[in-house]
Order: structure tokens, then C-alpha cells, then sequence
């Protein structure tokens, strides 16, 4: 892991607790607290994952659940796919490839499609290949298996999810600083509330 960061007293990671996992068929090691994208950036891996239409690549956009372009199939059990990489933490049974490639993120062999960019503006699709009218389900057929994402697998197992039945007198959805302040505004006027967020 030669491009880990040095050591912070406010750090998340555990580094007295190292994690194997496995991603495109390599084995990689982080620390526990570690998401996917931020073990790999630390093992000096670039690509993690592919562009939805022209299979460029591409590297860490978020830390946040923002990222769409480090999507991730768990191979080791059928219907896990479609995992953001920023938020997905590492785990020993992790056997993780990108979606959205063939031959894996870094020998992609449809990314040849990134030449003719230039000839593709955005949108150009719509246009092109409407005509002539009976070959456009073709050509559709062909754009939705190049801009596929990850397969489903059935039947998978279902992970559950978490519940909770609560009462209150606000729901603030979105503890970023506009619903923190809503909230605790309302809580000051002596509402109930509750602050839910995806991230723990």
C-alpha cells in the first residue's frame, strides 16, 4: 500500500486490523473502515471502473455514495451487483469485479469505443440511428448490451433491510447542512423530529 495517506489522529480506518479482499481476480489488502475505492487508491490502483457508454476509464469521484462510475459485482454471490465502490466497506469475502466491462476494468476490449468520440457527440444516438426505421431495434439491441450495467442473478439472496416504526412531528431527510439546520431549528421550537441520512 505505498500510496496510503500518513496516519490521522481522526482517521476511520483501524490499521491494527488488516483486511484481504479480492477485485477483477487480484488480491488487495486494506484496513478495516476502509471502503473499495479508498483500499484500492491506496494500492495504487487507478482504474476502477469503466464509462457507461464509451467504456473510458475511470478513477474515484466521490467518497460520498456519488459515484457512478465504480459500480462493483460481488462474484461470489449471485445478485450482489450494482455495489457503489465509495461506499461499499471492504470485507474478506469481497470477490469484487467492475460492471459494465468485457475482459475486466483494466483490459476492457470495448474500450476501442472511446476513438470514435469525437464522431459521437452527446445525444448523437437519438438521431443516427432512427433510420432506417427497421433496423433501429437492432441497433437499439446493440447500445443497451455496450451501455449495460451488471447482470442480475436469480434467484439471489436478499439482504434485509433496516426498520424502524417512529413517530414525530418533522422527518428531516438529509443530514447535510441544510437539514441539520432544519432540524435543530424545529427542535429549538420544541417539534419532534427525526433526522434520517443514508450513511451511518
Amino acid at each position: 500500500m505505498n500510496r496510503r495517506l500518513a496516519r490521522r489522529a481522526t482517521e476511520w480506518i483501524d490499521r491494527t486490523e488488516p483486511i484481504r479482499f479480492r477485485f477483477e481476480g487480484r488480491v488487495y489488502s486494506g484496513y478495516k473502515g476502509d471502503v473499495v475505492t479508498s483500499a484500492l487508491w491506496a494500492n495504487n490502483v487507478r482504474v476502477l471502473g469503466r464509462s457507461f457508454k464509451y467504456h473510458r476509464p475511470r478513477s474515484v469521484y466521490s467518497l460520498a455514495n456519488h459515484d457512478a462510475n465504480v459500480l462493483v459485482e460481488d462474484v461470489s454471490v449471485a445478485g450482489r451487483t450494482n455495489r457503489r465502490g465509495d461506499v461499499l466497506a471492504i470485507d474478506p469475502s469481497l470477490d469484487l469485479r467492475a460492471v459494465n466491462t468485457r475482459g475486466g476494468v483494466f483490459g476492457d476490449w470495448l474500450r476501442f469505443i472511446q476513438w470514435f468520440s469525437p464522431l459521437m457527440p452527446v445525444g448523437f444516438y437519438y438521431k443516427a440511428f432512427h433510420t432506417p426505421r427497421p433496423l433501429f431495434r437492432f441497433y437499439e439491441n446493440r447500445m443497451r448490451h455496450i451501455a449495460g450495467l451488471g447482470s442480475i442473478k436469480a434467484p439471489g439472496p436478499t439482504d434485509p433491510s433496516p426498520k424502524a416504526y417512529a413517530f414525530c412531528d418533522l422527518l428531516v431527510v438529509g443530514a447535510g447542512p441544510a437539514g441539520l439546520a432544519a432540524a435543530i431549528g424545529a427542535a429549538r421550537q420544541g417539534a419532534k423530529v427525526l433526522l434520517v441520512d443514508e450513511q451511518p
